[in-house]
């Protein structure tokens, strides 16, 4: 009997394969023909019934440029900058018509949302949902992979239908903020900080690597404190001003709590009693503008 280890394995790399061949925009044929196999043997892996063998396993990677994290991870990530669009194909896959409009996250925006609901209730109830978007599980192990806010509002509206969403629900999403889990190789980066200034200086200058939700400008730091300016992108506009203020304010306030529970990361030289930074943000003045300040306590 193949123990459970085997099978994750076999499992992580039938998906990390299949995502980055389309990802490449090859077909199995195409692949199997590049590396000496028939087709037959691509579909076999991609099924997770059968392991590469090393010589195969470098070769896919080479040709599909799988970074060599991608397996411990368990996702594809070169760290892209999220680029705003609204193509019908991401990564290979083509997304249903709801998603396509103003793509501004990556999926590492939402993995905290997916991390979440699989742990709370399941990798059975994740695929339903899956399912339910009529999206392929293996287009959320893509971490450059854009989405939009329909996606992620569809999600949490399938989680309510089965399970009570509420104040609890945003504080368990937000709380993986400070867990390696849902930042993918850039997880490795934010260990290596000096201190807690640091830290929060390394996620801002990472975020559109997560988000355009907001652009960060006149970046500061001075007398243990960051300041900067976020305003939405012109792409996006918009869109949040048809949200009205109520719905506006709720996500700003949402990336706030992301920004402060972050920085309670397990980075190199933490001190136990290090406590959530603290954030002073004005509202949107005319411009669309709002000016932060982050304080280490």
């Amino acid at each position: 009997m193949m123990n459970q280890n085997y099978k994750e394995l076999l499992a992580t790399t039938a998906g990390i394969v299949e995502t980055a061949r389309k990802n490449a925009g090859f077909t199995q044929g195409e692949l199997a023909d590049k590396i000496g196999v028939i087709q037959s043997t691509i579909s076999r892996i991609e099924k997770g019934i059968l392991s590469p063998t090393l010589y195969h396993w470098l070769e896919m990677g080479k040709i599909l440029k799988i970074p060599e994290e991608a397996v411990n991870i368990g996702y594809l990530d070169r760290c892209s900058i999220t680029k705003i669009n609204s193509e019908a194909k991401e990564g290979g896959f083509t997304l249903p018509a709801a998603y396509r409009p103003l793509k501004c996250m990556k999926v590492r925006g939402i993995l905290a949302h997916l991390t979440f609901i699989e742990e709370k209730f399941g990798k059975e109830f994740l695929k339903k949902i899956f399912l339910d978007l009529k999206m392929k599980p293996t287009f959320f192990l893509n971490l450059d992979n854009h989405v939009n806010f329909n996606l992620t509002e569809d999600i949490l509206e399938i989680v309510g239908k089965y399970h009570k969403i509420d104040g609890r629900t945003q504080g368990g999403i937000v709380s993986y903020a400070a867990s390696e889990k849902v930042h993918g190789v850039l997880a490795r980066f934010y260990r290596n900080a000096s201190d807690q200034l640091d830290l929060v200086e390394r996620y801002l200058k990472n975020i559109s690597k997560y988000h355009r939700v907001f652009c960060v400008s006149k970046y500061k730091i001075e007398n243990g404190q960051i300041t900067f300016d976020a305003q939405y992108p012109l792409e996006i506009q918009k869109f949040f001003n048809k949200l009205g203020h109520e719905r506006d304010q709720f996500l700003w306030e949402f990336y706030l709590s992301w920004i402060k529970k972050f920085s309670l990361f397990n980075y190199k030289n933490k001190i136990d009693t290090h406590k959530e930074v603290h954030i002073e943000s004005t509202g949107r003045d005319k411009h669309g503008i709002r000016h932060v300040t982050i304080t280490t306590c």
